[in-house]
């Protein structure tokens, strides 16, 4: 689910901005614009093919799996077409690395406390979903 504030598909055009400084560590959620296609006798669901409009021709976007995915990336500097600078994210940060606790919001280093039994929610019900998509 995107709403307004994270969809910048249809944004206008920037004209001026400060970059992120390069080594900062962000905190990404990736969201993939499906295409709206869909054929359920192929098992294409959930609106991530694309056909086209010209020729017919169906594309498929594999990288539908990762919609919604969160994770760390680290900032990096790089130069554009017209020689200005702009971020780009070229690494992932991992759980295993303690940066990774920080800039996700938690620390590492601290176990989770546990509520009493009494006090302690029911496991949610599978939905089919990967644990970072739900």
């Amino acid at each position: 689910m995107t709403s307004a504030w994270n969809d910048f598909n249809s944004a206008d055009d920037q004209y001026g901005f400060d970059t992120i400084p390069k080594g900062t560590l962000v905190k990404v959620r990736m969201t993939i614009k499906p295409g709206g296609y869909d054929d359920h006798s192929q098992g294409w669901t959930g609106g991530y093919a694309t056909q086209s409009e010209t020729t017919g021709s169906i594309y498929l976007n594999g990288f539908c799996d990762l919609d919604g995915i969160e994770f760390v990336g680290k900032v990096e500097m790089e130069k554009d077409q017209y020689g200005e600078d702009k971020n780009v994210i070229r690494m992932a940060i991992t759980p295993d690395r303690k940066e990774y606790a920080t800039a996700m919001g938690s620390t590492a280093s601290q176990p989770a406390q546990q509520a009493p039994a009494s006090q302690q929610q029911p496991a949610a019900a599978p939905t089919g979903r990967p644990s970072w998509a739900q």
